[in-house]
C-alpha cells in the first residue's frame, strides 16, 4: 500500500537516490509514534537524509537552520540505516570525455596545419565550451554536509 503525505518534507540532493523501500521504512518509523509528534528524522549512516515536519520548517522560516538540535529528544529520530545511495560518475565516463576532448583538440591542430582557420576556431570554441561546462558542473555540485560546513568555516 502506498500513501502520500504533505505533513513532511524530504529534500533530496542532486546526486542522491532513495534506496528501495526507504519511504516505507520512514512511514513505519513515523507510524510507531503518535501523529505529529515527530518533527525531524535524520540518518547517521550513509548520505545524510533529513525529513522535516512542515510545521517545524514553518516555525524556523528556512531550511538552513533546521538541524533538529533545538528540538527535544522525543521530537526527533535518528535512524542507523542508510536510505540513500550516491550516484558517482564512473571512470569510464571520464576516460571517454578526456578521449573525446583529445580527439577534438587533434582535429583542431590538423585543421590549423592545413590552414583552415575558420574550422580551427570552431573546433577550439567547441572544446572551450565543453571544458567550461565540465568546470561549471564540478563547481556547482553540492558539497556533502561535512565538507560544506568545513568550507564555510563552521565547526
Amino acid at each position: 500500500m502506498r500513501a502520500a503525505s504533505y505533513d513532511y518534507i524530504l529534500p533530496i540532493g542532486r546526486n542522491l537516490r532513495l534506496k528501495r523501500g526507504a519511504i516505507d521504512l520512514l512511514a513505519m518509523e513515523l507510524a510507531v509514534h503518535p501523529i505529529h509528534s515527530i518533527s525531524f528524522v535524520r540518518t547517521a549512516v550513509g548520505p545524510s537524509l533529513r525529513l522535516y515536519a512542515r510545521e517545524y520548517v514553518g516555525r524556523l522560516g528556512r531550511f538552513d537552520r533546521a538541524d533538529g538540535y533545538e528540538l527535544s529528544r522525543k521530537e526527533r529520530i535518528t535512524l542507523y540505516e542508510p536510505l540513500f545511495y550516491e550516484l558517482r560518475p564512473s571512470r569510464y565516463v571520464w576516460i571517454l570525455t578526456l578521449t573525446g576532448m583529445a580527439l577534438l583538440a587533434g582535429c583542431a591542430i590538423a585543421a590549423w596545419s592545413f590552414g583552415w582557420l575558420p574550422m580551427t576556431l570552431l573546433l577550439l570554441d567547441i572544446l572551450l565550451l565543453w571544458g567550461l561546462f565540465l568546470w561549471l558542473g564540478a563547481v556547482s555540485a553540492p558539497f556533502p554536509a561535512g565538507k560544506r560546513n568545513a568550507a564555510l568555516g563552521a565547526v
